[in-house]
């Protein structure tokens, strides 16, 4: 997680700077923390993501978002931007320009060396404090990884991981199974269009 950016705020003004902001920043017990940019490779990740999730939810009542719009926390005061965000119910905000969910069903993470530690540690458990949240993943880009989180009963939580690409994951709460290989699809291709030529 990166050194914050701003003192402490509130949550107004955060929405406020936010809606001025030429990069997206998290919000954490009024700290501002300014996100990494995005690379090639977490942009493929994450728009494959999306086709394979938004392919599978046609014509039901799932909504699918993409990193544009915030997550809060009302338990801890998170406001963060996942990768991918599905509301399975009426989608509840908290803001006028509704860019701020409160209800997520399902979240997504594209985990990158930088953010590791942040992502798979506090964050991670911060999700967990989200009563609408039923899973959520957490997406390596360096390695063919993903970690599904789910809710047990009693407030536990168990973590399911998948490597290689000859794996699967089971989504339940969207009722999907996907292969890593699917996942890490344009990923490979990328990497083998990106080959030097011989001869």
């Amino acid at each position: 997680m990166s050194v914050a950016t701003f003192p402490i705020i509130s949550g107004e003004e955060y929405l406020e700077r936010e809606i001025r902001a030429a990069t997206q920043n998290d919000l954490y017990r009024a700290e501002c923390f300014a996100k990494p940019g995005a690379g090639r490779t977490h942009d493929r990740i994450g728009t494959q993501i999306q086709f394979l999730i938004e392919q599978h939810l046609v014509g039901k009542s799932c909504e699918v978002f993409g990193p544009n719009v915030r997550v809060l926390s009302l338990s801890d005061g998170l406001s963060t931007y996942p990768d991918l965000t599905v509301v399975c119910d009426p989608p509840q905000f908290t803001d006028q320009p509704v860019d701020t969910i409160t209800n997520p069903t399902l979240l997504v993470e594209i985990v990158s060396p930088s953010t590791e530690n942040w992502d798979r540690g506090h964050k991670a458990y911060l999700y967990r404090s989200i009563p609408s949240v039923r899973e959520f993943l957490m997406v390596a880009q360096d390695c063919y990884e993903v970690e599904v989180y789910r809710p047990q009963s009693k407030g536990t939580w168990v973590i399911i991981p998948a490597r290689g690409l000859d794996a699967s994951i089971e989504v339940t709460s969207i009722g999907l199974t996907v292969s890593l290989l699917e996942i890490y699809k344009r990923v490979i291709s990328a990497a083998e269009s990106e080959q030097p030529s011989h001869g």
